[in-house]
């Protein structure tokens, strides 16, 4: 909840501020943008598959989420490959 009440809050900002450095907002949406990705790699290691309902309505946060349950299941497929740990130190061909 606390990447989507943040959020909001930076775009209230820049309504409100409009004069304001936009290179900070800028900044700290990026910085909510990884925190949604993370959330979704910590998500989808609890098991959780759907977004959070705070997040519907930001398509940004969402596909972020997205990309972080993405990336979860890529690093537990090369987990589970056993190219991937054949003790080289190198991912197979496919992974690599």
């Amino acid at each position: 909840m606390d990447i989507r009440v943040n959020m909001a809050l930076v775009r209230v900002h820049a309504v409100i501020h409009p004069d304001a450095n936009p290179d900070v907002s800028n900044e700290r949406v990026v910085d909510l943008l990884w925190e949604a990705k993370s959330l979704g790699l910590s998500d989808a290691d609890a098991g959780h598959s759907q977004p959070p309902p705070m997040f519907v309505g930001e398509a940004e946060l969402t596909h972020w989420w997205e990309d972080g349950q993405g990336l979860a299941a890529s690093l537990e497929e090369m987990r589970l490959c056993s190219s991937c740990h054949d003790g080289t130190g190198h991912p197979c061909p496919i992974h690599g």
